[in-house]
């Protein structure tokens, strides 16, 4: 039986960021404008509070920086791991698919088609390595087919029946059935990494952790590759004055 010295020595460092508000968020509703929402000026402005001098080290402490940042290949959460980790060129930025929200069939969860995505990540000041694979469309990750679903579910339904379904926040059968978010958990687990910095969003760390951070919030956890698990050592609001958002 493992020593929980042993243990411990297993567990992967996992920081998960929150993006920054997002024009879904500042508007509260769910249209084709808000297709993959990006940062507002105040999400902009609470991703840049953790690049200020000292702010991630505080948070990661001695010895316990990331070696890389895996990021969602939604806009809002690619720009969010450039800012914060705007002065660290050390710290790697990797996209994937499996990192991307929750509940398919809303505008803001899907992503925008690959020439589009990979020109916004080229001003990003940072780069985002693995835009490539976005190409590649599967069941993970295909832009133009969710897009159809969603046409389809709103045509089958009336108005008032389709804000209803999306009110609830219910994943699709299609997500469903992809089960990505284990699929993250075996992605972190596998990565060379052994501490990683996740720039995601809400549902994505609280299915996997039980949190629920606000905006730019940054919750630390413990990966235990043996069972899977998370456990949450702290979460941290962005510094400074700073308005908070939800």
């Amino acid at each position: 039986m493992a020593s929980s010295a042993q243990l411990k020595r297993q567990l992967k460092r996992v920081y998960f960021i929150r993006h920054g508000q997002s024009v879904a968020n500042w508007r509260k509703c769910d249209t084709l404008d808000e297709r993959d929402a990006k940062l507002t000026g105040l999400g902009r402005r609470q991703a840049a509070c953790w690049h200020a001098p000292g702010a991630l080290e505080a948070v990661f402490g001695n010895g316990r920086a990331p070696g890389v940042c895996i990021c969602s290949p939604l806009r809002r959460a690619m720009e969010t791991a450039a800012l914060v980790f705007e002065n660290e060129p050390r710290v790697p930025i990797e996209c994937t698919r499996l990192a991307r929200e929750r509940w398919w069939t809303h505008y803001q969860c899907v992503g925008s088609e690959y020439d589009e995505t990979v020109g916004f990540a080229s001003g990003l000041g940072r780069r985002v390595g693995g835009l490539d694979d976005l190409a590649r469309l599967d069941k993970f990750w295909d832009p133009s087919a969710e897009i159809e679903e969603i046409a389809r579910v709103e045509r089958e339904n009336d108005s008032a029946a389709a804000a209803e379904q999306k009110s609830k926040y219910e994943p699709s059968a299609r997500e469903e059935d992809a089960n990505y978010l284990s699929e993250l958990t075996t992605f972190l687990i596998g990565h060379a990494a052994k501490t990683l910095a996740v720039a995601c969003h809400w549902g994505v760390i609280n299915e996997l952790t039980g949190a629920s951070p606000n905006n730019c919030d940054i919750v630390v956890a413990d990966l235990n590759p043996g069972d899977r698990s998370y456990s949450i050592v702290e979460q941290l609001e962005p510094p400074g004055d700073i308005e908070r958002s939800i």
